[in-house]
């Protein structure tokens, strides 16, 4: 059994995911073929699921774009998961005529889940801005509805993907989350035609050395060493990282290595450079803001 590491990387707006990994190339010698079983396809599929969201919505939304989410009042839930899903189709209609009336382009990416326990129902939706908040809110009109501007940090928005995205089979997941939802769509979200998806660059000729460094620099979930940023910045020219995750597999040995990187000079961060700005200004004048 031989294997080498591949290095995938998506590139969507100022953001970039990089997936490095061991690729094993199996004969017919007594190792005999790996299948993955049922519960890790599962797992798998919901992490590419959630990665394709993710860079669906990074790629055709900024922060000019809201997040809707509208819920129901008691009395208006859906019955099951077909008329919800219809629901939410409709809603969507609306809020194509409201877009229209105003003249902006429309487009969304939406999700729509069924709580385990309560049973309810509730929508995210990503939108364009350039539309009063309330006409958006009246196109709802069978409950509350919020709208919520959308705000990059370093990571992106992976933290309102993370939470839009959750799924009750995640509950004993490793990777920290605790949803409860179950989602009404067989993809798990759906979006108009015409977004704009990201083309992957691979590259089958890494040093597994450099691999194997990386990984061992991440020393809890997300987090990796200065020396380890360093070294990625200049693997990355441009990039910084954001967060950084490593798996390893019990069942072939291998090593998984998930990078989030992002353009530091990127407008959409602009406002988390006024905040450092200014709290440093206050800092230096005595003001008694500590670190």
């Amino acid at each position: 059994m031989r294997r080498h590491c591949r290095e995938v990387i998506h590139r969507a707006g100022d953001f970039a995911d990089v997936d490095m990994y061991n690729v094993f190339n199996i004969g017919r010698g007594r190792h005999g073929k790996y299948r993955e079983t049922s519960v890790m396809k599962k797992k798998l599929n919901r992490r590419n699921s959630r990665a394709k969201f993710s860079r669906l919505a990074h790629a055709n939304f900024d922060n000019t774009c809201n997040v809707v989410h509208p819920t129901f009042a008691n009395g208006m839930q859906p019955e099951n998961d077909d008329q919800a899903r219809a629901e939410e189709r409709n809603f969507i209609r609306r809020l194509a005529r409201v877009y229209k009336k105003y003249g902006v382009p429309f487009r969304y990416l939406a999700t729509g889940h069924r709580g385990e326990k309560s049973g309810r129902y509730n929508y995210h939706i990503l939108v364009p801005g350039g539309v009063p908040v309330a006409d958006i809110i009246a196109a709802w009109g069978l409950g509350r509805c919020n709208v919520d501007p959308l705000q990059f940090v370093e990571s992106g928005i992976n933290d309102l993907i993370k939470y839009i995205g959750r799924d009750a089979d995640e509950l004993d997941d490793d990777d920290g989350d605790d949803g409860a939802d179950l989602s009404i769509w067989k993809k798990r979200y759906i979006c108009s035609q015409g977004l704009r998806d990201t083309e992957p660059e691979y590259n089958n000729r890494v040093a597994r050395k450099d691999m194997e460094y990386i990984a061992s620099q991440v020393y809890e979930a997300g987090m990796i060493s200065t020396d380890g940023k360093k070294f990625i910045a200049k693997r990355y020219p441009g990039y910084d990282v954001a967060e950084a995750f490593v798996t390893r597999s019990e069942v072939i040995g291998g090593t998984y290595v998930r990078l989030r990187l992002y353009k530091p000079d990127s407008p959409l961060l602009k406002w988390r450079k006024k905040i450092n700005s200014r709290t440093l200004a206050k800092m230096l004048a005595g003001d008694g803001v500590g670190l």
